[in-house]
């Protein structure tokens, strides 16, 4: 189910670029900005009713409020300035460097253990993006 779940979510973000492409041919990045992190709100908070919110542990809410202020305000507001910029292909292939991130943030603070075949992965996205950006 892990493997679907990544997969559903590249589609999710591959779709985000194209959709925000269109919709910064009209609006400045800061109100798309504003309008996402709206619709995403309601959608979380109609997903808390359903579920309920005395279910959720308050230390985990604290680190999805920082992935929120992170991410889905200060990424969504550079992603979508580069997006009307450089264009989806452009700025999509730029973010296939978050596994460098991803890797080095993992390994500090999560304790995790980087394999050969990790590194082999982020060494085929990186040259992906070279090869894309600097063609």
């Amino acid at each position: 189910m892990g493997f679907i779940g990544a997969l559903l979510a590249a589609l999710g973000w591959g779709t985000d670029s194209v959709l925000a492409r269109q919709g910064l041919r009209s609006l400045p990045p800061a109100l798309a900005t504003g309008i996402s992190l709206c619709a995403s709100l309601a959608i979380c908070l109609i997903a808390i009713a359903i579920v309920g919110p005395a279910r959720f542990p308050l230390a985990g809410i604290a680190w999805f409020g920082m992935i929120g202020l992170i991410n889905f305000l200060l990424g969504r507001q550079f992603n979508f300035r580069a997006t009307k910029r450089l264009g989806a292909a452009r700025t999509s292939a730029l973010l296939a460097t978050s596994p460098l991130v991803s890797i080095g943030l993992a390994v500090l603070l999560a304790g995790e253990q980087v394999t050969p075949l990790l590194l082999l992965g982020v060494l085929l996205s990186v040259s992906g993006v070279i090869l894309v950006v600097g063609g």
